[in-house]
């Protein structure tokens, strides 16, 4: 009986724990400074749930025509199979015959995000865009503009700013839902942005706050990001934002902190700075071609040593409690304190039945004595 009801109360507490887990990751991902990950009025475009279409692998009869009110198609010839084109008013978009579902549909989205991206940022770039769309991992890899580019398996999505060129792998190569099209279209659309809009090349701007830009642009912030966050304020290995000025760690583990950490500096400027503050800084270090610190001192009144600082104490103050309410020591803190109210109920109840059951027995008592008076 005691075991069963011990058994009982650890499943719902499990359950418990579980709740408080998910709850303390929502609220974090829905409030909190530095939590949003949006513009003030950027539309939700939601998920790109790009469908499959019955089309045939086989290339396309040279000289096909495509007829469409708002794209123009022509046809881009090559020794085995035909490139096809759709040209739109900011990107030509490449790919083959078996893709044209994808691409008609990344032609539909592709202005929208630009002109959503551009206002955001401030920024109108004016060369348009050469888009390719791989239908496997062997020919995304063929597409990369050199043979010293190395690509990660991973890499579902690169951008050359200097060549103007976006390449992204087809859904088609991956399994059902491994790829969000429009996520990674928008993270590579930033990049090209953000380079085609540097009056220095040669001096571009710190690789996190670049990525941390892109991965705003596409909606990144996300549970997983922010667990690792909560994770990194409880050891302390945090990764400091100068090592990350030229390029990320190669080891996995260190690479999703350096996204992790860029993303949520820049959802702290843009929380607690605003988003005049944020264009402000990119435009400084673009257009003008100034350093990472006088840009931020202009734009925002500190450097990046003090900016950091003050990330690093807005993160253990949001971050911090999250593990602490989802470790085992807090589960057994709250069985413990279960276990005692229920006591403390139970004690309670026993005492107002016996309690009860006395003054029946006093009124039982009392009854009699009347009726043996009246006997007499």
């Amino acid at each position: 009986m005691v075991e069963d009801i011990f058994r009982r109360l650890f499943t719902a507490v499990s359950y418990l724990g579980l709740i408080i887990a998910l709850s303390a990751v929502i609220e974090c991902s829905a409030a909190g400074r530095g939590a949003r990950c949006c513009w003030q009025g950027q539309p939700d475009t939601g998920c790109f749930q790009a469908r499959i279409a019955a089309r045939g692998a086989a290339c396309q009869p040279e000289g096909t025509a495509y007829e469409a009110s708002q794209y123009t198609f022509s046809e881009n010839h090559s020794p085995s199979c035909g490139w096809l084109k759709i040209t739109t008013a900011h990107f030509v978009i490449h790919y083959l015959p078996v893709d044209e579902y994808f691409s008609k549909e990344l032609a539909s989205l592709a202005e929208r995000a630009y002109t959503s991206i551009a206002d955001h940022l401030d920024l109108h770039p004016s060369q348009k865009i050469d888009l390719y769309l791989a239908d496997s991992r062997k020919l995304f890899t063929q597409l990369q503009p050199s043979p010293r580019c190395k690509v990660s398996e991973q890499a579902i999505g690169l951008a050359y700013p200097h060549l103007s060129r976006i390449l992204l792998l087809s859904p088609r190569a991956a399994p059902a839902g491994a790829i969000d099209l429009e996520k990674t279209f928008r993270h590579e659309l930033t990049h090209i942005i953000l380079g085609a809009s540097s009056s220095s090349p040669l001096t571009p701007i710190p690789h996190w706050f670049n990525e941390g830009l892109s991965m705003l642009e596409a909606k990144e912030w996300g549970w997983h990001y922010q667990l690792l966050l909560s994770r990194i304020c409880l050891t302390g290995r945090f990764i400091s934002f100068g090592q990350l000025d030229q390029s990320f760690p190669t080891d996995p583990d260190q690479l999703q902190i350096a996204y992790a950490q860029s993303i949520s500096m820049i959802t702290f400027i843009l929380d607690k700075y605003g988003e005049d503050a944020l264009r402000t800084t990119a435009h400084l270090m673009l257009r003008r071609a100034e350093g990472l610190d006088s840009a931020l001192r202009q734009a925002l009144g500190v450097n990046l040593d003090e900016l950091e600082a003050r990330w690093k104490r807005h993160l253990r103050l949001v971050y911090t409690w999250v593990p602490i309410l989802t470790s085992s020591g807090a589960l057994w803190f709250i069985i413990s304190l279960i276990f005692l109210f229920g006591y403390y109920r139970k004690r309670k109840v026993s005492q107002e039945r016996l309690s009860y059951w006395e003054e029946e027995e006093i009124e039982e008592w009392l009854r009699k004595q009347l009726d043996d008076l009246d006997l007499r």
